[in-house]
Formats: structure tokens, C-alpha cells, sequence
């Protein structure tokens, strides 16, 4: 798994969502069809 994509997880089990979502949104931004960035970001929501 990418290394943004474990920083995301490790926010959302922080409990800090805001920063979880913005490196979610930037990665997909340059790999859009990342399906597990997608489901993270989803969760976030």
C-alpha cells in the first residue's frame, strides 16, 4: 500500500478526518482509479 494511503489510515484512527481526507484527495488527484484511496476517502465521509 502506498505510503499516503497508511498516513491516511493512521489520521482516521487518530481521529484527525480533515488530514486523513486532504492526503486521500491528493494522492487520488495523481492516481485516480486508486480503488483503496477511493474506499478510504469514502470512509472519511
Amino acid at each position: 500500500m502506498p505510503q499516503p494511503l497508511i498516513a491516511a489510515m493512521d489520521y482516521i484512527a487518530q481521529g484527525k478526518l480533515s488530514n486523513a481526507e486532504d492526503l486521500c484527495r491528493d494522492f487520488l488527484k495523481q492516481q485516480p482509479h486508486h480503488v483503496e484511496a477511493m474506499r478510504l476517502l469514502a470512509e472519511v465521509g
